[in-house]
């Protein structure tokens, strides 16, 4: 035991200090001392690797069980074993899914990866399931592309938690790789007809009511509902955009010919 090659190591170290002993048989005894200390100190990591407590064993009480501990909490997706079977130590037994705190997977195409960088915005929804946007940040880039489809797995962190999501959803997501000021419309504001785009401005009042004016526009990106207008300035300062109600308008305009 290491109490008895403690005890003989220190009596050792006592005689070889008053010159009884040759130093070699304190060398030895004080090696003998340190290999079962270090073979303790591994078989108490490997109880405690097993959920035991080493104080309980060393009193001398044992158990013939091992209960085994999830590295997590959550719920059991997947169970690969039963009762009574062997198992190999690295064979999966259960699979289990947290949802206190669920990551973002997304493939990036191979053309757009120099654009995302860790930080960034992620704005995404959850494929049929409604227009409700969610938002996030790229926590870790990948480093391989995969082939064929040539992407790289982008991870993205959730910025609130959101119950209502669940792990293997689809989601669409876009990432926001830099910002700009420019003057733009909620999209249901722009009228399309072919390749054109046109807005209705309110002109002003007269004895009917409200008068619209039908002017073409040039459109530029689409963001998250609103469409930019390139040509902004050419339509006068501070023009009033109708945002509701111009197909309506559109269809009043049609019928007067």
């Amino acid at each position: 035991s290491t109490g008895f090659l403690k005890a003989e190591y220190e009596r050792y170290k006592v005689l070889v200090e008053e010159n009884i002993v040759a130093k070699k048989q304190f060398l030895k005894a004080k090696a003998d001392y340190k290999a079962a200390w270090a073979r303790l100190k591994g078989i108490k990591r490997e109880l405690q690797v097993m959920g035991l407590d080493t104080n309980v064993v060393a009193g001398g009480n044992f158990t013939t069980t091992i209960q085994i501990k999830a590295p997590i909490s959550g719920y059991i997706s997947t169970a690969h074993t039963e009762i009574g079977k062997w198992v190999d130590a690295k064979e999966v037994l259960y699979e289990i899914v947290n949802h206190d705190h669920i990551h973002l997977e997304l493939k990036v195409f191979e053309r757009d990866m120099l654009k995302i960088k860790e930080g960034q915005k992620i704005l995404f929804s959850v494929t049929g399931t409604g227009e409700e946007v969610y938002e996030g940040e790229v926590y870790l880039i990948g480093k391989v592309i995969e082939s064929p489809q040539r992407t790289v797995n982008v991870h993205g962190h959730i910025s609130r938690e959101r119950h209502v999501l669940i792990p293997g959803m689809y989601i669409e997501a876009s990432v926001v790789t830099g910002t700009t000021k420019v003057w733009a419309v909620p999209e249901q504001a722009v009228v399309r007809a072919g390749e054109e785009a046109y807005v209705f401005l309110a002109s002003g009042k007269s004895d009917k009511g409200m008068k619209f004016q039908y002017v073409p526009v040039s459109t530029g990106l689409e963001s998250e509902g609103w469409t930019e207008i390139t040509n902004w300035e050419e339509m006068g300062t501070d023009p009033q955009v109708v945002i509701k109600g111009n197909f309506f308008l559109l269809s009043a305009m049609e019928q007067e010919g």
